[in-house]
């Protein structure tokens, strides 16, 4: 088996510099440590950082890369506008004028259709102090549409006492098992899937279960493959069968019941036979795996986020309190991508109503269906304009996709090309992060201070500078006073401000985040005392929070809604990277993320007589799509995937030439 490792390199370079800047990449939340070598303004070499405490100076592919984005000649770098999505965008003469334009038509959809006729998306690319600043800028509007997946679903997370990890990554090592569900961390989060490979070295029994054999599966001990979507029933059906069976001693099961309490109702739905039929499991194979969880000794469970919009999230943290030992130290639940503060940045703006909501909780892509049928069934569509950063309309905001020719303002805040830009009227470049100052939360509860690297193009700006300029043209700058000299925006004045908007971190500062880096130590929130401390040990759930969780997973996840008579289960997501547009310009991955190709079992493309490379089209319940196959046993047989979802769950796929019916009976006679 092919050795997996996170590249680490001696320290010191060859390369000419007449500057080095330490700072951390952003390219996912473990936000490894870093070094770059300057020269004359251009990045010419990249290095670990070996007193960063998390990352102990390794980098993975996507740490390495990053400069090949920045000087690329696609990178957007001027204001743009077209009058139709059939031309070409324009450039505009400069920022400021860009940004008189858009105040004035902004000014006209508020005024024909409404406040709330605007709708901001904020992709993690263009950093907090986009999504922030776009939050106080929606309240001062009067609109209550504001999309970030940063956010956990209303409830969730909060309920259950546990909106991050338990303990860090680094403590993975202490653990009997690992479990990791719907998490490509080998992919996603390289770095850190460095720890969990440290862990099994040691012992640890690396279990992963997902709908495809991914890179991190193909490291396990005990491979799982999933139904998609069935993760959470996974976590009901070993809760329910440590409960029932013997696997445990008597004092874990007294307090596995206790910590299950909130899915009682569920787990009394449950039976083995339901959790066979809903994750594609055999009784056998589930019972195999709960056999290794509960195998004795701490248990750290790791999920990917997309679990926390389906039901029965919280059987995660219920079951790593259960089957870990309040006096370990190790072991608990690790959601990747969750678990930010709760900063309030509106309780200043006085003049707002109380009724205006600007911060959407929740399912994004279900309540943004919600208010996409509202918007076909009023007589006036309400959603008019969208303002959104880096891929929002691709990533998470899917359902405004098809829509989006129909509004009257489609305003993209990126660096890169991308689908959401195709969409767009009207255009302004965002700096890319290794461009900006960045205050930088990690998916171990940790806060990091993130030094710009070089300085960016005169028209490339951050995503504090468009909302202030912004807020400039409509009367609000008192409200957006974070302004340099030179006019720019001050990030590191925006971040301290931020940093004393929440009790959590108000005792931080950025000055205290940059001295702690260079010290290679590790600050964690939530931070009231005045001294770095490290995540060491669980947090308490109450029994008031384990009482609200009851309320948020009652019941198993029903059966799709539409799409049942199509034989082919649809998944989607990246490959290489999360959300980054700028690994759509990495040489070494435009094969590996090639949007157009389709993941199909080579059995499943022999039944239907597809080549590998061949044009196909997939057909949905609602959509559509043309696109190449990619013969991969990363799929199962009854599966296809590809990087970019098109609303849909269950599919056909068929060559151009064949008719619907024809690939129904092959696919039913592959799969019956």
């Amino acid at each position: 088996m092919e050795e997996y490792r996170p590249l680490k390199r001696f320290g010191g370079t060859s390369k000419d510099h007449d500057r080095t800047v330490d700072t951390v990449c952003r390219e996912c939340t473990v936000a490894c440590g870093l070094t770059a070598c300057v020269d004359g303004g251009t990045i010419v070499d990249v290095q670990g950082r070996e007193n960063h405490p998390v990352s102990r100076g390794r980098l993975c592919a996507k740490g390495m890369a990053f400069v090949q984005g920045i000087g690329d000649s696609r990178r957007i770098v001027q204001p743009a506008l077209r009058s139709s999505r059939n031309d070409p965008f324009k450039a505009l003469d400069d920022w400021d004028s860009a940004l008189d334009l858009l105040a004035e038509r902004l000014r006209k959809v508020r005024d024909q259709s409404g406040a709330e006729s605007l709708v901001i998306g904020c992709d993690p690319e263009a950093g907090p102090d986009f999504a922030y600043p776009a939050k106080r800028f929606a309240r001062l509007w009067g609109t209550s549409f504001v999309f970030h997946p940063w956010d956990e679903p209303e409830g969730i997370l909060r309920a259950t006492g546990a909106g991050s990890p338990d303990l860090p990554c680094t403590s993975w090592p202490e653990s009997r098992t690992l479990l990791l569900v719907d998490a490509d961390l080998a992919s996603s989060h390289p770095v850190a899937f460095g720890r969990a490979l440290d862990a099994q070295f040691r012992g640890t029994h690396l279990v992963v279960a997902d709908s495809r054999f991914t890179r991190t599966m193909s490291k396990a001990d005990l491979p799982v493959n999933l139904k998609p979507r069935s993760g959470n029933v996974l976590g009901l059906a070993l809760m329910k069968l440590t409960l029932e069976s013997d696997l445990l001693p008597e004092t874990a099961r007294e307090r596995a019941l206790a910590e299950s309490l909130p899915q009682r109702e569920s787990l009394e739905k449950m039976t083995v036979e339901a959790a066979s039929a809903a994750t594609g499991l055999s009784p056998d194979r589930l019972m195999e795996v709960a056999r290794m969880i509960a195998s004795g000794g701490p248990v750290t469970i790791v999920t990917g986020k997309r679990l926390a919009y389906l039901p029965n999230y919280g059987v995660w943290p219920a079951m790593a309190a259960a089957l870990g030992k309040p006096e370990d130290e190790a072991g608990g639940w690790y959601p990747l991508d969750s678990g930010r503060p709760q900063f309030d940045v509106m309780g200043d703006i006085e003049e707002a109503e109380e009724a205006v909501l600007s911060w959407i909780y929740g399912d994004h892509r279900a309540l943004a269906m919600k208010i996409m049928q509202a918007h076909r069934e009023a007589p006036r569509p309400p959603i008019k304009a969208l303002i959104g950063s880096g891929n929002c309309l691709i990533d998470f905001m899917s359902p405004f996709r098809d829509t989006a020719a129909d509004m009257d303002l489609v305003v993209s805040f990126a660096a890169f090309p991308n689908e959401t830009v195709q969409l767009s009227n009207m255009l302004f470049p965002a700096t890319f992060w290794a461009e900006r100052d960045e205050l930088v939360f990690t998916n171990d509860r940790g806060m990091e201070w993130g030094s710009r690297i070089v300085e960016p193009t005169p028209d490339c700006r951050t995503g504090l500078d468009f909302w202030m300029g912004l807020a400039e043209r409509f009367g609000w700058e008192s409200y957006f006073p974070w302004k340099r000299e030179d006019g720019r925006a001050d990030l590191r004045s925006f971040s301290d401000w931020l940093l004393k908007r929440s009790p959590q971190t108000a005792a931080c500062s950025v000055d205290l985040l940059e001295e702690s880096g260079r010290e290679g130590k590790f600050i964690a929130w939530p931070y009231p005392e005045g001294k770095p401390v490290r995540c060491t040990g669980r947090r308490p759930v109450s029994d008031s929070a384990r009482r609200e969780s009851g309320a948020v997973f009652p019941q198993v996840p029903d059966a799709e809604e539409d799409g049942n008579d199509l034989p082919l289960a649809f998944q989607a997501g990246p490959v290489v990277s999360r959300s980054r547009d700028a690994s759509n310009w990495w040489p070494w991955t435009a094969e590996l993320e090639d949007d157009a190709t389709v993941q199909i079992h080579p059995l499943t493309a022999k039944a239907l007589g597809i080549e590998n490379g061949e044009e196909i089209i997939v057909e949905g319940p609602r959509h559509m799509l043309e696109g190449r196959a990619k013969l991969s046993r990363a799929v199962p047989e009854w599966m296809i995937w590809a990087r970019r979802r098109r609303s849909q769950r269950r599919a056909l796929v068929r060559k151009k030439d064949q008719t619907r019916g024809e690939a129904l009976d092959l696919l039913r006679e592959l799969l019956q």
